[in-house]
């Protein structure tokens, strides 16, 4: 467990990228992508990648390898930047990983219950006669399958989790065990799961200012080719004949879903609908990696931190102003160097402490309650006319005071009023015409 890797993460548009490329070369050793889109070849604009100039000979791995018509896994991404790793090692160099594909830096740097760490699988490979029902788009028949094979997992997910509900069953068709018991074996016994010495950066900017640069990111993604690119997407898909899935491979990137509706009307007012839902997208997908963050990964590391303190550290660079770019530049290479060569580490900012507190919190919710609770509201619907879901207690209250929940009881309580009146009125009409009979 003593080998050392970098982890630098953080939203889109945040930096990330950016501060490996600097730390690399403070320190000669090389990058390794760990952004799900980025490792297509070709779709440089739409996906974001770091260009030949801003690499600044920087050696990039994992990155632009891959044909858009194939798919690329956890599994996949862990055995080929494990082969990476292995080599940086070999050669004395610290590895340095950038992306914001959550479920690859977590399956990396942790053992729990992604597919390649749970063992063994069922006898001979055998593939359970039950995994077609995986390839399915929703949970209408996923959910009841896993109702019905593991009910206490399949009340831990939102009902239309669909990638969280599909996984539970890859766990149960691949080991035939219930996934509800592995994370039970799991967590009692209550050691390490790091799989190296690990630094990890978080390059974050305060929402108020990163939100506004998001926006501008997109527009200068449009002065640099995002349209050829979205149309080059389309016109593979004509080409070949088959209809992408927008939840697999690279059909999942912001930015040609939601300029679909272009294709079939390209009138301008049709431009700017899809432009500006690709500016929402965005800043969802930005506000999802920063939530990831706080209540997944730096809980998982300061968990770590208790049981091996020199293990794992965190570190923020705040990039929300980007006058201070050198200074965050410079801090962070110095938390970098005494942290790999065992020395003592620069004082923590007020930030990290508060993010620190923080992750203790999630942590002590953690443990009262492995299994969140479900509560199904008996009064308002989901966007799909369904009862609506919270997975929670603090989520169950947040809706509870939420204005759509108020108003909503607002109205029926308005209606049953009215109803009450118009029924009063019809009965005094009726007792008025039988005095008048």
């Amino acid at each position: 467990m003593s080998k050392p890797i970098c982890i630098v993460c953080g939203t889109t548009g945040a930096g990330k990228s950016d501060l490996a490329v600097e730390l690399a070369k403070k320190f000669e050793t090389e990058v390794i992508n760990a952004d799900s889109m980025q490792v297509y070849r070709g779709f440089d604009t739409i996906t974001n990648k770091i260009s030949r100039e801003e690499q600044k000979n920087v050696a990039h791995h994992l990155m632009s390898f891959l044909d858009y018509d194939q798919e690329y896994s956890v599994p996949n991404f862990e055995r080929d930047a494990r082969r990476i790793i292995h080599g940086l090692h070999a050669k004395g160099k610290i590895p340095i990983l950038v992306g914001g594909t959550n479920y690859y830096l977590h399956s990396l740097l942790f053992d729990d219950s992604t597919l390649s760490s749970i063992d063994p699988p069922l006898p001979d490979k055998v593939k359970h006669p039950d995994e077609g029902i995986l390839s399915y788009e929703n949970t209408d028949l996923m959910l009841p399958y896993l109702q019905k094979v593991d009910p206490l997992m399949a009340e831990r997910w939102h009902p239309r989790d669909v990638r969280k509900i599909r996984r539970s069953l890859e766990i149960y068709f691949h080991t035939g065990k219930r996934p509800s018991d592995i994370y039970k074996e799991q967590s009692s016994l209550r050691k390490s799961k790091l799989k190296y010495k690990t630094l990890l950066f978080w390059a974050n900017a305060e929402n108020d200012v990163l939100m506004p640069r998001l926006d501008a990111r997109v527009d200068k993604m449009l002065q640099h080719g995002l349209l050829d690119e979205i149309q080059t997407m389309k016109s593979s898909i004509d080409k070949s004949g088959f209809t992408p899935d927008p939840t697999r491979g690279i059909w999942q990137c912001i930015g040609f879903k939601e300029f679909e509706p272009w294709f079939h009307n390209s009138s301008q007012e049709t431009f700017q609908a899809c432009l500006e839902k690709m500016k929402v997208s965005t800043k969802q997908y930005a506000k999802y990696q920063k939530k990831w963050i706080l209540n997944r990964l730096l809980p998982l590391c300061v968990s770590e931190q208790k049981l091996r303190p020199s293990s794992i550290l965190f570190s923020i660079a705040n990039t929300t102003n980007l006058q201070n770019w050198n200074k965050e530049v410079t801090r962070s290479c110095d938390i970098f160097s005494c942290f790999f060569n065992d020395q003592t580490l620069p004082a923590m900012s007020e930030e990290e402490h508060r993010v620190s507190e923080k992750a203790e919190k999630v942590l002590q919710i953690q443990d009262k309650d492995t299994i969140s609770t479900k509560f199904t509201c008996d009064v308002c619907l989901d966007k799909t006319g369904r009862s609506f879901v919270s997975i929670g207690k603090d989520a169950w209250q947040t809706h509870l005071q939420s204005r759509k929940h108020k108003m909503t009881i607002r109205r029926m309580k308005e209606r049953a009023t009215r109803h009450e009146r118009i029924e009063a009125a019809k009965k005094a009409a009726m007792e008025k015409n039988m005095e008048i009979d």
